[in-house]
């Protein structure tokens, strides 16, 4: 009996059918019928009993069944120790619009004292990022969401980065400078910048917008603060976003909050990775000090 015998036979036993297991294991299901009659003429038993309505394992079958999920189940986990604790030098990050000059700063701190490791930073449109990670094609991602989006996913693990309230951006000629906080009804008739990796239209229903509002949509987040300096234009982000920016910090650009019934408008933003392929000790390292340094801003 092969590795790949025993993630066929315990496939099965999860699907609760060949048809549905070999769509799983992207194979035949005239190729996994095979494999499971190779593997009883192997063992010289009946794995599983077989009608045209349902697949059930026979009482030896649960034996060898048994034994393939621990086999299974030790060699993914002897595949994650490894994978933790490689001398890796690159890490791969991937985010959708939100921390990145936190993850930008933490990179240059990083270097500073680790200067033999590599960084990818990738930006992932929101909708592919989930897919991405399980896929592990990056170590780990950052992504704005609300925490219980997340909840039911399978082979994905997550944890709360911080919590950030959602703010316009505002230059000294706005009139809205002054202000303390904004309402929706303060919003209907301003002019939008828009970072395209952000989702419009769910702003737009957040806020109670409309997409005609757009006076510019870019795939530069850096530029929105530009133009806002110098403009009547705004741009909503949350709060973290651009706390540490300079034309934040020296005023030229104010981050005012969006209340409505004195309640902020609120997103989380998640750190996640594969549950596989868990962290590395350089992904683990590294994020503890992004989580150090985002914890000032949170």
């Amino acid at each position: 009996m092969n590795f790949e015998q025993m993630e066929h036979i315990v496939t099965i036993v999860n699907e609760k059918s060949i048809t549905k297991a070999s769509e799983k294991l992207c194979i035949s299901t005239s190729g996994l019928s095979q494999s499971i009659s190779q593997l009883e003429n192997e063992l010289g038993i009946k794995i599983f009993n077989r009608t045209k309505r349902s697949i059930t394992p026979t009482i030896e079958g649960k034996i060898v069944i048994s034994t393939a999920n621990f086999i299974i189940k030790a060699i993914n986990e002897l595949n994650n120790e490894i994978n933790k604790n490689k001398n890796e030098k690159h890490l791969k990050i991937a985010t959708t619009a939100g921390l990145n000059y936190h993850l930008q700063d933490t990179i240059l701190k990083y270097k500073l004292a680790h200067n033999d490791i590599t960084f990818e930073l990738g930006e992932v449109d929101r909708e592919n990022i989930i897919e991405a990670i399980i896929k592990e094609e990056y170590d780990f991602a950052i992504k704005l969401a609300p925490l219980k989006s997340l909840n039911g996913l399978k082979n994905i693990s997550y944890k709360l980065i911080c919590t950030s309230h959602y703010c316009i951006g505002v230059g000294r000629s706005s009139p809205f400078y002054s202000l303390e906080y904004v309402t929706l009804n303060d919003l209907k008739d301003v002019k939008l910048l828009n970072y395209k990796l952000s989702n419009l239209d769910l702003l737009c229903k957040l806020f109670k917008m409309s997409p005609k509002q757009m006076f510019l949509n870019t795939n530069k987040a850096s530029l929105l603060i530009e133009i806002a300096k110098d403009s009547d234009a705004i741009f909503i982000a949350p709060k973290i976003v651009y706390v540490n920016h300079e034309l934040i910090i020296n005023g030229d650009v104010k981050m005012i909050p969006i209340k409505e019934k004195n309640q902020f408008f609120e997103i989380d933003f998640l750190l996640i990775y594969s549950e596989t392929k868990g962290l590395s000790n350089l992904a683990s390292d590294f994020i503890k000090d992004f989580l150090e340094y985002t914890n000032n801003f949170c």
